[in-house]
């Protein structure tokens, strides 16, 4: 509320808030009728490319449908200029890495490569690794920089990162989110 640090105003706004309090459920039932009107009269009135857009819209607003999903849908309308939108193009390959990638297989792929370095490694790399593990797993660093972490270790000693395609894809996702 305006005017709290001045006392005559701050009564004044208290007075028509508390004012307004007492016409809440009238003025709830007056707004869902209009709902009802609008849903009505939409479904005689809208083309079906306008229902579907204003169904995606109370989808989304509602939670029902995902973020990606809600933003095909409206592209299918209305062209995104990647030029001018950029995280909407962002956020579709977001979604888009994520269905690709299986989340069991890439915890086991990330506990093979941890067992792999831990055969190859020297001491002290291993120690290194072993820090850079326990920062993500409590929460000191993110998980953009463990799984760079363990790509760049990877190419350093030539393990090839195809044989690991859950990691790549989510590697590859976290670069797209965290620039």
């Amino acid at each position: 509320m305006f005017g709290v640090e001045e006392k005559g105003v701050y009564e004044k706004n208290l007075k028509s808030l508390l004012s307004l309090i007492n016409y809440k459920d009238e003025n709830n039932s007056v707004l869902d009728k209009l709902k009802k009107f609008i849903l009505d009269y939409q479904d005689k009135l809208y083309s079906p490319e306008m229902k579907e857009f204003v169904s995606a819209r109370y989808g989304y607003l509602d939670h029902s449908v995902q973020l990606s999903e809600y933003l095909k849908k409206i592209n299918k309308f209305v062209k995104f200029d990647n030029d001018l939108y950029p995280n909407c193009r962002k956020v579709a390959e977001i979604y888009r890495l994520k269905k690709k990638i299986n989340f069991t297989a890439l915890e086991n792929e990330t506990r093979d490569i941890l067992d792999t370095f831990s055969v190859i490694l020297s001491k002290s790399e291993l120690g290194s690794l072993f820090r850079v593990n326990l920062s993500y797993k409590i929460g000191d660093i993110s998980a953009y920089k463990f799984y760079g972490s363990i790509i760049n270790l990877m190419k350093e000693k030539d393990i090839d990162i195809k044989e690991y395609s859950n990691v790549a894809l989510y590697s590859e996702l976290l670069k797209d989110f965290s620039t």
